[in-house]
């Protein structure tokens, strides 16, 4: 079981002791193209007693532990099983300063798993546009397609999300970009922003910046 600590001071100490006790371990498109994205498995290191920390630090916002944990050689762009990279898990809990930082540290904006899309995706779905602001600035791709995870545009028009679709579009994300999914049964669809809009103003709001139905 999972030992859940009330306070993150105790971090530090397991990572010391953890230290000692064990060594270190160690898309092309434009306008009228079409990406195709099948649901094969990606690969992710098991979680580990680092891996805990690390979530437990980013749900303290634990800023210090996070660099600990970094410096005592855990990758920053390490892919957590089932919960994202150290960006994609601050970004899902809304910790803004943890993502700043992350991002100052070198975490790379655009990184990807399969189960938790990227960095982006996961601030249109949480409709927090200061987040996708701040990645946005730091060379975020607007456009990158995830597996299960389409696009950000795409994301944010699904969930109804009106003012961070207008977001991603006055900055440039492509609102004809289509995905093909291959789902598990395997069936497929396509997705757009268009063809997913969940209101009626976002679908008025798409078309009336051109969008190909």
């Amino acid at each position: 079981m999972t030992k859940i600590y009330k306070s993150s001071k105790v971090l530090p100490i397991l990572i010391t002791c953890f230290a000692i006790a064990t060594s270190a371990i160690s898309i092309a498109h434009n306008s009228e193209a079409t990406i195709v994205v099948t649901d094969h498995q990606q690969n992710a290191h098991l979680k580990n007693p680092k891996d805990e920390l690390m979530l437990q630090a980013i749900r303290y916002n634990d800023l210090n532990t996070v660099k600990a944990l970094i410096n005592s050689g855990m990758g920053i762009n390490d892919n957590i099983e089932g919960d994202g990279t150290p960006l994609i898990i601050a970004v899902q809990r809304n910790k803004i300063a943890l993502v700043k930082a992350l991002i100052n540290l070198g975490a790379d904006v655009n990184q990807a798993t399969h189960i938790d899309g990227n960095a982006l995706i996961n601030a249109a779905m949480k409709n927090n546009l200061e987040l996708a602001e701040i990645l946005f600035e730091a060379g975020a791709n607007l456009d990158a397609v995830v597996v299960n995870d389409e696009t950000a545009l795409i994301t944010a028009s699904r969930a109804g999300h009106f003012e961070m679709v207008t977001f991603l579009v006055e900055n440039g994300a492509d609102i004809n970009l289509e995905v093909q999914v291959t789902k598990i049964d395997g069936t497929t669809e396509y997705r757009s922003p268009i063809n997913g809009a969940k209101t009626t103003k976002i679908l008025q709001y798409l078309q009336s910046e051109n969008a190909k139905t």
